[in-house]
């Protein structure tokens, strides 16, 4: 998030109240990271409002007084201002997280979003790797935030072009260039707007993006109308002054100061009042963009507010509001993976990115951005070093991380890859295996133990996606596999079909021990409101599916969901600690009670299917993969490869819990 001074001009003068303004963003971010504030990230929506209307203010006076824009100053400023301390963070960044972050994806990760960070496409880069911006796996990652950097760096390559363009088209007539621009602007904002409402609120697929919600967070398109509110309100400001007295005070002053308020007002109740579970950006983004233009409109002539968003602790901190951004994430990651979640830690950490954002504002940002001898070749040198350098070390990183994920499986025989399907042979019973990632880990122990049994597997699997009739966690992802993998079972019907998946992360709204809301949904899309609800959503589900594939003259047996765990065995377990071989896994241990408490009531209603299905047979994976307790490691055998999946040793008892039961159905089968 830029914060230079020379970005705080609009019009005629510099204005420090929006270093203020600034502050108030990162400050509300830097809250919702450390968990005091639940809607803290509406804090970047502010930033690109902010960003929208002093890029606007700026490129529009000089297309307006010169008739053209120069590209070249302009990259040049926004090289010298942004790249060197984007760039050390990333470096420093990936270095710390060698030694601190999980190697189970973690490091692996963090190399992966460096190298879309350094080439502005963050944003495109973690909805390929995670998605959700607020899944627990996505808030491990060190470079998580650089996802809005990325937006930034986005706008700040787009806009600039437009006005060049529209300029050199008809930039002779400067009014007719101006309001041209204005019109495209605003239409662009509009579609925006339009588009963000459809993916975010109305679950739209559009070009067949599979998860439209996440797509409008991280996506530039649906972010526009951001930026475009900034750059109107620049547009009209740097054309209408406020009337004023002959005192110069404007005479409207009461007006100015309660759309002021009112726009601090609308940013901090979207503050405390939004959450994890908000459909956001959406309507919900709507709020703080228009507090944060009523803010930026009415500020300059609200004598209070202004005052105190001009004071020297609000304009230093707006100063440090880039620094402190790039930092404070990183440090409360870092801080988090050694030392827990506490809120003494967190807090301790997010004042020593301040400390750190000071020093890389004076070290690194101020001495690049005043140096004016970087212009021209120097100005493309010192771009093309920020982008390389965190390239090439990001990309070494990411074949260290996979040496050290491989090493870790192989020690731990945690994840092998899947053997082909054996082919089926009419004098063999034929085996489907069914279901979502918790039935993909069970094919490299469940295919030997079937084959040794003279018995022939194939599978259908897809991530994220139980075998349900009408219910779903995914309507995009899964809803198209649940119909075809079930006729297709049905077509040509195998003579026992095994389904598995994780349904306590489906029904329940806690998903490695982080409440999120309840996925499941029913044949409408209404989400489940409660686990009771989501419970009755998963029964009806299952029963029509089960119903359909047994009266095909198919048997089915139902894995119940397996337990969960809140860590993994390998969070605290680095990558520097395997190539060092000091990879020891954590055991976390949960009584019998724990879990029945969370997957009781699945196991009951799968029971309850059973007792009204003679062709319907469940396993209960508890007494297969529990003894006194529930433990990730049993005496030395670490039975989970994360939260919730199983290892290859836990996948071959379930395998063999499989092979018993299917031994029990073809005895009593007439």
């Amino acid at each position: 998030m830029s914060s230079s001074l020379s970005d705080g001009v609009v019009g005629s003068g510099f204005r420090l109240d929006i270093q203020g303004m600034r502050a108030l963003a990162v400050l509300v971010v830097v809250l919702y990271h450390i968990d005091l504030v639940p809607g803290g990230y509406v804090g970047v929506d502010v930033f690109f409002v902010i960003s929208g209307f002093l890029m606007g203010g700026l490129l529009m006076r000089e297309a307006d007084s010169s008739g053209r824009v120069s590209l070249q100053n302009f990259f040049t400023r926004r090289s010298r201002r942004l790249l060197p301390a984007l760039a050390v963070t990333v470096l420093v960044t990936l270095l710390i997280a060698f030694f601190v972050t999980p190697v189970r994806g973690g490091f692996r990760i963090a190399n992966q979003t460096a190298t879309g960070t350094s080439l502005f496409g963050a944003n495109l880069r973690l909805f390929q790797l995670t998605g959700d911006y607020f899944a627990p796996a996505a808030e491990r990652n060190p470079l998580l935030h650089t996802w809005s950097l990325s937006v930034e760096e986005q706008f700040y390559f787009a806009f600039p072009l437009l006005v060049a363009v529209v300029y050199l088209l008809v930039g002779k007539r400067r009014p007719i260039a101006r309001r041209a621009l204005t019109v495209v602007i605003a239409a662009a904002g509009v579609l925006s707007l339009a588009l963000n409402i459809a993916f975010t609120n109305r679950g739209s697929n559009i070009a067949g993006i599979a998860r439209p919600r996440d797509f409008a967070f991280f996506g530039p398109f649906t972010r526009v109308w951001e930026f475009a509110a900034g750059i109107l309100l620049a547009t009209w400001t740097l054309r209408h002054r406020p009337h004023t007295t002959r005192s110069g005070a404007p005479t409207n002053r009461v007006v100015y100061t309660v759309a002021a308020f009112a726009g601090v007002g609308a940013i901090i109740a979207a503050t405390v009042a939004f959450d994890d579970t908000t459909a956001f950006p959406g309507y919900a983004a709507i709020v703080p963009v228009i507090g944060t233009v009523l803010l930026l409109a009415s500020a300059p002539h609200a004598t209070g507010l202004r005052t105190v968003l001009s004071s020297r602790p609000a304009v230093i901190i707006g100063d440090l509001s880039y620094g402190w951004y790039l930092w404070h994430w990183p440090l409360i990651v870092f801080t988090r993976t050694i030392w827990g979640d506490g809120t003494v830690g967190l807090i301790a950490a997010a004042l020593a990115s301040l400390g750190v954002a000071a020093v890389s504002y004076r070290l690194i940002e101020e001495r690049f951005r005043r140096d004016r001898r970087i212009i021209g070749r120097r100005a493309l040198a010192l771009g093309a070093t920020c982008i390389i350098i965190p390239v090439a070390v990001s990309l070494i990183g990411t074949r260290i991380a996979k040496t050290a994920e491989s090493r870790l499986n192989t020690t731990y025989d945690v994840r092998r890859t899947d053997p082909p399907n054996t082919p089926a042979n009419p004098n063999q019973l034929h085996v489907t295996l069914v279901g979502d990632s918790h039935a993909k880990v069970l094919v490299p122990a469940l295919t030997p133990t079937l084959q040794n049994a003279d018995i022939s597997l194939t599978r259908k699997t897809q991530t994220g996606c139980q075998l349900l009739v009408g219910v779903t966690s995914d309507i995009a992802r899964c809803r198209t596999w649940q119909r075809d993998t079930l006729q297709k079972l049905l077509d040509n019907p195998p003579d026992i079909v095994v389904i598995a998946g994780y349904t306590a992360g489906r029904v329940t709204d806690v998903n490695s021990g982080v409440r999120t809301e309840i996925p499941l949904r029913d044949a409408t899309g209404r989400r489940a409101r409660t686990e009771t609800e989501a419970l009755e959503f998963y029964r009806d589900g299952l029963t029509a599916a089960v119903d359909q594939l047994t009266r095909a003259g198919i048997e089915v047996i139902v894995i119940s969901s397996v337990p969960d765990f809140w860590t993994t065995p390998f969070d605290h377990v680095s990558t520097f600690d395997v190539l060092t071989s000091r990879d020891t896994p954590h055991n976390e241990r949960r009584t019998i009670t724990e879990i029945r408490q969370r997957t009781g009531g699945i196991l009951a209603v799968e029971q309850s299917i059973a007792a009204n299905n003679p062709n319907v047979h469940i396993i209960d994976p508890v007494p297969v993969l529990c003894t006194t307790v529930c433990q990730q490691v049993d005496n030395g055998t670490v039975l989970y490869r994360d939260h919730d999946h199983v290892s290859q040793a836990g996948a071959t008892r379930l395998a063999q819990a499989v092979l018993t039961q299917i031994r029990t159905i073809t005895t009593v089968k007439p």
